[in-house]
């Protein structure tokens, strides 16, 4: 697999090169390098992604389904990331500490569109999952990736949509919008830390 034109997110070409100039070096523990290969071409893609194009549907709506497979993807890549570190297994206190962004004014932000929260609760069917939006939602937790968790799994099993629980798609907009930013913001800071920085002195 062709790496090196993967420079979207900042330090992947400067960890390429660190890989060419040291092949045999060790990765930091846990690091799997075909599986972080992975995780770059899922980046890449959501990076580039810039929305869809349907016809007869009205711009908004297309922009709002746009912005939900946007945070599937920024989700799937991020998945993909913590998979490849190694973080998909329980070390000390890293499965609790990173499968997070606690973020209370941003989660107090995403409450106020609560049938949109409403929709994720009565629509996805697991029940772990149904409990982690309820905390979030009493605001007991401000784990913001709860959400993008849920927004995942209802478009992979083809249930989420713009205008289920009468949300308009403005507000689908607004919401997605700031799951993906904080998701992107996320992934660089997860790829520095268990990545990059254990093996590139700065």
């Amino acid at each position: 697999m062709g790496v090196n034109n993967m420079a979207y997110l900042d330090g992947w070409k400067e960890f390429c090169y660190w890989i060419k100039m040291n092949p045999d070096a060790p990765l930091p523990d846990g690091v799997n390098l075909s599986e972080l290969y992975r995780f770059a071409a899922r980046y890449r893609l959501s990076y580039s992604y810039q929305g869809i194009n349907l016809q007869d549907y009205p711009e908004q709506s297309v922009e709002a389904y746009g912005c939900l497979l946007g945070v599937f993807l920024a989700y799937s890549a991020f998945e993909q990331l913590y998979k490849a570190v190694g973080l998909t297994q329980i070390r000390g206190k890293h499965i609790v500490e990173e499968w997070a962004i606690e973020n209370e004014s941003i989660a107090e932000e995403l409450r106020k569109s609560h049938r949109v929260i409403d929709f994720l609760h009565d629509k996805v069917d697991t029940n772990g999952l149904k409990r982690r939006i309820i905390e979030f939602k009493l605001g007991n937790n401000h784990n913001i990736l709860i959400l993008a968790q849920s927004i995942r799994h209802l478009v992979a099993h083809g249930v989420m949509t713009v205008h289920g629980g009468n949300v308009n798609s403005k507000t689908s907009i607004g919401f997605c919008n700031i799951l993906k930013e904080n998701l992107d913001n996320k992934t660089q800071y997860c790829f520095e830390n268990y990545v990059l920085n254990p093996i590139i002195v700065k």
